[in-house]
């Protein structure tokens, strides 16, 4: 009798330290631009970003919206991690220290060329923008008559631009609009500082939507034409990071879910990508569009 009672309760103490053991939380370091994470941290304390349907009046465009989308995908997904945030704004320096393997995640999406390109250390998540379904605005600056009269590639082939070469989708698309002059600026705020002072006519940035207002900081999109940055955006996962396998599982059920429900359309347009108030302007590189299909959730 003895002896049952003690393989009973051997038993129960497994059980226990197994169950402890599944729900253990495993800290997940995920790279973030410093001001997302200020923006992610307010946001957070007015609202449970867990429940976030609504996202049109974010205080901040697509990459808040990747970060709230990250954190729903992996609650959905019933991942058992607690998100630790470290500061870093350069999208070719994320790719590196994604790398290494002491950070497990950007909250930043990165284009799918990109994460393929080091296939051995990283892995990309499900699509969460698919290809084709990015689409941009040719923002000059609201004083820079010359280049608002632009009206299709022959004119903006006139105009000189600027953008990053290591977002390798927004480089690709603007060397199809064969501007006179194109720059690398890595930084994004110098970036808006050059076109707002017309030393660059203009760089590719997604529709700021306010109400009908499309201009964003002295900034705004050339009437009538855009471009489509012909690539897909996904979440990166270090395969040098412990556990990998178990984040990459629960992110992409979560994604699955989120896709399937139409939460992660509405949510980018709401933000301004894809937004019915520029669906009819004319896709200058529309002829550049490559033999794809798109992704299904």
């Amino acid at each position: 009798m003895w002896l049952q009672k003690v393989v009973i309760l051997l038993i129960f103490v497994f059980s226990v330290q197994s169950i402890a053991k599944s729900t253990e939380l495993i800290d997940v370091p995920v790279l973030i631009a410093e001001d997302v994470k200020l923006h992610l941290q307010r946001l957070s304390k007015q609202t449970d970003i867990l429940t976030i349907s609504d996202f049109s009046n974010l205080p901040q465009g697509r990459d808040l919206v990747d970060v709230i989308l990250l954190n729903q995908a992996l609650h959905l997904g019933k991942c058992q991690c607690r998100l630790v945030y470290f500061d870093n704004s350069v999208y070719g320096r994320n790719i590196e220290l994604l790398k290494s393997g002491k950070y497990a995640l950007s909250a930043d999406t990165l284009w799918l060329s990109d994460i393929t390109s080091h296939a051995t250390t990283l892995r990309s998540s499900q699509a969460v923008i698919r290809n084709g379904e990015y689409d941009v605005g040719l923002y000059t600056s609201v004083n820079n008559e010359r280049a608002l009269k632009a009206q299709n590639k022959e004119d903006i082939a006139r105009l000189t631009a600027i953008s990053n070469r290591f977002w390798s989708a927004d480089w690709q698309a603007i060397n199809q609009l064969n501007p006179i002059k194109l720059a690398h600026i890595e930084s994004f705020p110098n970036m808006k500082r050059l076109v707002k002072s017309e030393i660059a006519d203009f760089t590719l940035l997604h529709f700021r939507i306010n109400d009908d207002d499309l201009s964003f900081e002295q900034l705004t999109p050339i009437p009538n034409v855009k471009a489509v940055l012909w690539d897909s955006r996904h979440f990166a996962i270090s395969t040098q990071f412990p556990n990998y396998q178990r984040i990459a599982e629960a992110l992409n059920k979560g994604l699955e879910q989120l896709h399937r429900e139409n939460k992660i359309t509405s949510a980018y347009l709401a933000v301004g990508i894809n937004h019915p108030l520029t669906s009819d302007w004319k896709i200058l590189n529309a002829s550049d569009a490559p033999n794809y299909q798109i992704q299904s959730p």
